[in-house]
């Protein structure tokens, strides 16, 4: 038995020298540098999604979800996306967007980053 909190612990590596050893070996099935083998628009559309869901916290509920109609490489090489949010309710929709648009905005802001470094 190996005691573990997700919560309170921050070095796992008590686990996984408990659990490597157990894997058996096989072969690569992907590339090393490869981080998923899911297309980039439903890598994006969840990166979106992860923001909505961590600055909203309980108002919106989890079903919201992200569908990436365009995304192309502009000639400066920003990327540029465009994406549609779907809600349950109307209300929600206010709630994303925010006061004058504050909250979409730092969604957009938020959820680049992560994009930047993953794509």
């Amino acid at each position: 038995m190996i005691p573990l909190s997700a919560l309170m612990d921050k070095d796992f590596s008590p686990l996984l020298s408990e659990l490597l050893p157990c894997l058996p070996v096989g072969p690569e099935f992907f590339p090393e540098d490869m981080v998923t083998d899911q297309p980039e628009r439903l890598l994006v559309a969840e990166l979106i999604r992860e923001k909505i869901l961590k600055l909203t916290r309980d108002e919106v509920p989890h079903s919201v979800s992200v569908e990436i109609q365009e995304m192309k490489l502009r000639a400066n090489d920003s990327l540029y996306i465009r994406a549609d949010i779907y809600v349950e309710r109307p209300s929600q929709k206010g709630i994303i967007i925010g006061a004058k648009g504050a909250l979409l905005k730092l969604i957009g802001q938020q959820a680049r980053k992560d994009i930047e470094s993953a794509v």
